[in-house]
């Protein structure tokens, strides 16, 4: 039995870019592009100087093989998802569910 659970989101597709980045893995994903974010969850003990430690979230670009670890916190400031919201006004990608 493992100790840890895969989750994993619908699979998004890049319909906008709005500013290019210079984050290393991202600058060369394209309008188009289909990302899928993913995480694990299991039981972590510990902290670190009273704090907690942050969840890793995997976005991978599935059109290019390429992904890139962040934070929940990181990952927001790069996708948007065209409402208008705080998080769309400085999102680098602006992302769509794919309806399969």
């Amino acid at each position: 039995m493992s100790d840890k659970i895969a989750l994993a989101s619908p699979v998004y597709e890049i319909i906008d870019i709005k500013r290019r980045t210079k984050a290393e893995t991202m600058r060369d994903w394209r309008q188009g592009d289909r990302i899928r974010f993913s995480t694990v969850m299991k039981a972590m003990a510990g902290a670190s100087g009273g704090g907690v430690y942050a969840s890793m979230y995997c976005a991978a670009n599935l059109t290019q093989g390429t992904s890139v670890y962040k934070s929940q916190t990181q990952l927001s400031c790069f996708f948007g998802f065209g409402t208008d919201s705080y998080y769309d006004k400085y999102a680098t990608f602006t992302i769509q569910e794919i309806n399969s």
